[in-house]
Formats: C-alpha cells, sequence, structure tokens
C-alpha cells in the first residue's frame, strides 16, 4: 500500500504540475506529496478494510453511509496532517516561504471578526 500510494501520488502530482501550466517541474513539491501519501496509504488501507467489515457491500443503503463516514473521519484528519507535513518538510529542507505565510496568517486575521474588533479598539 505504501509503494503505490507513492507512485500514484508522485504521478498525480506531476500531472498537476505540468496540467496547472508550471514552467519547470517541482520534484521537492513532488516528492513531499508522495511521501506523505506513502506513509499515509497504510492507514487509509486498513480503514477501508474497516469499513468494509463494518458495512458489507455495495448497495446505496451500506455505500452512503461508508462514504459519509470515510469523509468526515479521513478529510478531518488527513488534510491538516498533510499541510504540517508540507510546512515542516519545507521548513527542514530550508525553502519554506515564511513571508507568505505570515501575510496569509495576516489575512485570515483581518477576515476573522474577533480580531477585527481588537484592532478597532487598539
Amino acid at each position: 500500500a505504501a509503494c503505490t500510494g507513492f507512485c500514484v501520488m508522485a504521478v498525480g502530482d506531476a500531472v498537476a504540475q505540468r496540467s496547472a501550466g508550471e514552467k519547470q517541474f517541482d520534484p521537492q513539491r513532488n516528492f513531499v506529496s508522495a511521501a506523505y501519501n506513502g506513509l499515509a496509504s497504510p492507514a487509509f488501507y486498513r480503514w477501508y478494510q474497516l469499513m468494509d467489515r463494518l458495512a458489507p457491500g455495495v448497495a446505496i443503503r451500506t455505500l452512503v453511509p461508508k462514504v459519509l463516514a470515510s469523509q468526515l473521519v479521513t478529510t478531518g484528519l488527513n488534510n491538516p496532517c498533510y499541510l504540517l507535513w508540507c510546512n515542516v518538510a519545507e521548513a527542514a529542507c530550508g525553502t519554506a516561504d515564511w513571508a507568505a505565510v505570515r501575510s496569509r496568517r495576516r489575512l485570515l486575521a483581518d477576515r476573522d471578526p474577533t480580531q477585527m474588533a481588537t484592532r478597532r479598539r487598539s
């Protein structure tokens, strides 16, 4: 599962970079994404096995709850972990664009009503 996950993500990211019109292929981005997927794939494989054991079959009445549960659990856990992985990997490689991270944080704070109220008072 790990090797398959790594390879699928590496190919998928390469295609995504190409179709997004990137002028140059970014091997670091590709490796970071593929490595995460390679590490996460065995957990997802076990998750889907568990789902199939708990709700066997592919009828709509069993499929819809499995899809909803899977989306709630895996998306809620996977997305923050992936973003953390990417930031840590970029920091470890010395390629993190911390100015961009800070400006995004400021942009988000500008949209947060509690932060806006605090800034108005000061």
